[in-house]
Order: C-alpha cells, then sequence, then structure tokens
C-alpha cells in the first residue's frame, strides 16, 4: 500500500484505526505464517518535526502489530524503502528491532532479447 493519497498518514494519526487495522491484519495473518507489512511512501514530503512525527507513529503502529504476531507466534516481515531513498519516513533502528525481517523493494530492469 502506498501513500499517495494520505490513506496511510490517516491512519497513523488515529490511535482507534490502528487498533482496528493491526485485529483486521491479524485476522488473517492465523491462517499464514506471518505477516509482510508493505506500507510506502512515508515522508516524502515530511521534513523536521513532521517527519518525526511519521516515524514514530509509524514505528508505534508496528509496535502494535508486532506484539501480536509475536504472541500468536507469527513472523513479521517489514517491506521499506531503503535508507538512501525519498521516503525517510521510517525508524529503521527501531523498526529493525520490531521486526523479524526487513526487505527492500528491488526493480529489476527488463532482459534484452538477444
Amino acid at each position: 500500500m502506498t501513500d499517495g493519497d494520505g490513506t496511510i498518514s490517516s491512519l497513523l494519526k488515529d490511535e482507534n484505526a490502528m487498533t482496528r487495522a493491526v485485529n483486521g491484519i491479524m485476522r488473517e495473518a492465523v491462517l499464514y505464517q506471518g505477516v509482510n507489512l508493505d506500507f510506502e511512501g512515508l515522508g516524502y514530503r515530511d521534513d523536521g518535526e513532521q517527519l518525526k512525527v511519521v516515524r514514530d507513529a509509524f514505528t508505534r503502529f508496528v509496535l502494535l502489530l508486532a506484539k501480536q504476531v509475536k504472541a500468536a507466534n507469527l513472523t513479521l516481515t517489514l517491506t521499506l524503502h531503503a535508507p538512501n531513498s525519498a521516503y525517510q519516513g521510517y525508524d529503521y533502528k527501531a523498526l529493525g528491532e520490531l521486526a523479524d525481517r526487513i526487505t527492500w523493494p528491488t526493480t529489476m530492469a527488463p532482459r534484452r532479447s538477444q
């Protein structure tokens, strides 16, 4: 999911919405071996104090999710933009302590036909 329309930012501003989202994710997660959370685009338009607010809110959301994922004996993977990207809305250190795994999305160039 991307934050292009502000959906993720709106979610992260509302503690009740975060709790509902975590509960919804967990209803599905128990059918699998874990969760891969892929919230993209955080922090693109933010800087200074607002960037810190975004980072802290996303970390809080992941903390809420991680507690339930761990309690259900599942794994939590986060797919985040790389630290050198334009999307700086992620506290990589804190998120690394909460997740079992962090992955970066990659784009592969198409192969040229010979």
